[in-house]
């Protein structure tokens, strides 16, 4: 039994001995919400992992989880007995995450977890993306909690998650007015005519027309998704990406920072911006690190003050809210929106993805085969190697950057190790791949891949 099942077992004994007895949101804490961070690699001793009572504009939050000091997922406890349905706590919960620039929020009383994507632009409904109700024993309840841990967070799993659900609500809804227009259509009384003739008139209709309309009367229609999306995501790992990407981050203006615009000197600090709300003009300051200062507070991000900016009139809502909130007075002397800036920005990474500091030195993360190869750091096919549970395992580096292994072909060095582990018996969770593949450098040396991606780094990201 692993660490996380043992920890689930001995947090539903204490929800079975508890239930009823009315115990405090610190008790819940302590005994039920604690143990879980801990077991998803959260010190949660250390103030650098995990911060209680973090101050948020309008109020505390009961947990904070910080990646190198930064808040990255915010965590609302009530008490065991507490019906999580109070949309007031989740409308709270969001505009606390909002206004400190958090993405993603968790809501529980310590037995059922509710996760939200407080920056998504859909109702407070649709932010959910899931719940695990820990007394269910829900079988893919670790899969879904192990997206809280320290290491997916760091990953930003979840938001890889997320866009695969939102493609799949959309196919959902796609399907529904599918079925509902057909089933319309083939309900019409006399039977609709032109649909009548479209069918006679398909090869290999061997029906009369009078046929066509006593078996339109009779159907029912069911639209269903394909067999492949019908499948529950594997949630224990990303969705995979296109191979052989272009350089990183390209159009991706949800990642373009301020400070990536004062870097590139498209914006000079410090910058008064302004916005007008319920007609009442209000300013702010872009400070020399990015922050903005509004009313006395820094925030990290445009959304983030406009945000504030709704809560001070009594809005707890983080819909609708977009750098174009935010307007500067251009060099022209004319105001324009802040999204103005942003798109400069993008507009000059693409003529020349390198020319930009703040995307010429990518992390680690951000950096694929394609990018080395592009680089010249190696020369593919590549033939790479791996030993686990059993003899040696070979793959190979194609020329667009995919790895081919067992006859598939993979997007990522990560991908590729899962399959390798799959076939082996091992767990379907992909490992940290740049590491566990090997090559064979030039010396003859047998050295991890991420020695390719280090050089990489040297080369197109000085310090």
């Amino acid at each position: 039994m692993s660490a996380i099942d043992q920890t689930l077992a001995t947090i539903r004994e204490r929800i079975g001995q508890h239930s009823g007895r009315g115990i405090s949101e610190e008790a819940t804490k302590t005994a039920l919400v604690n143990p879980l961070l801990r077991a998803l690699g959260w010190d949660t001793e250390d103030l650098h992992q995990v911060y209680p009572e973090y101050s948020s504009v309008g109020g505390r939050v009961d947990y904070a989880l910080l990646i190198n000091d930064e808040p990255r997922l915010l965590i609302e406890a009530k008490a065991l007995e507490a019906n999580l349905d109070d949309l007031k706590w989740v409308t709270q919960l969001t505009t606390y995450a909002v206004t400190t620039g958090v993405s993603w929020t968790v809501l529980t009383n310590g037995d059922e977890y509710r996760i939200y994507n407080a920056y998504a632009q859909v109702s407070l409904a649709e932010k959910l993306f899931h719940t695990v109700q820990l007394s269910d024993r829900e079988p893919q309840a670790v899969e879904f909690l192990n997206l809280l841990s320290r290491s997916a967070v760091l990953d930003n799993r979840l938001d890889s998650h997320w866009q695969v659900e939102v493609e799949n609500r959309r196919q959902q809804r796609v399907n529904q007015q599918l079925q509902k227009t057909l089933q319309a259509l083939v309900d019409q009384d006399p039977p609709n005519e032109s649909l009548v003739r479209l069918m006679r008139n398909q090869p290999n209709c061997e029906l009369a027309p009078a046929d066509i309309r006593e078996g339109l009367r009779r159907t029912q229609v069911r639209v269903e998704l394909p067999s492949d999306s019908e499948t529950p995501p594997d949630i224990s790992r990303p969705p995979d990406n296109p191979v052989n990407p272009g350089p990183p981050e390209p159009r991706r203006r949800g990642r373009v920072k301020l400070e990536h615009l004062i870097e590139a000197d498209i914006l000079r600090p410090p910058l008064e911006i302004h916005t007008t709300y319920r007609r009442q003009r209000l300013t702010a300051r872009i400070e020399a690190d990015g922050a903005i200062v509004f009313h006395g507070n820094r925030y990290p991000g445009p959304s983030a003050a406009g945000s504030a900016v709704k809560a001070l009139h009594g809005e707890l809502s983080s819909s609708g809210i977009s750098w174009d909130f935010w307007n500067f007075i251009d060099t022209d002397g004319r105001s324009k929106p802040l999204g103005v800036l942003r798109q400069r920005f993008v507009d000059g990474r693409e003529a020349n993805p390198l020319a930009l500091r703040p995307f010429a030195r990518p992390r680690s993360s951000r950096v694929s085969l394609g990018h080395l190869i592009n680089a010249e750091v190696f020369k593919p096919p590549l033939e790479i190697h791996t030993t686990y549970k059993g003899p040696r395992l070979t793959a190979r580096i194609e020329a667009d950057g995919a790895i081919v292994f067992q006859g598939n072909r993979y997007a990522t060095p990560s991908r590729a190790g899962q399959a390798a582990k799959v076939l082996r018996g091992g767990p379907n969770v992909g490992p940290n791949g740049w590491s566990f593949w090997h090559f064979i450098d030039a010396d003859g040396r047998n050295l991890p891949l991420s020695v390719l991606r280090d050089r990489y780094l040297a080369q197109h990201a000085p310090e």
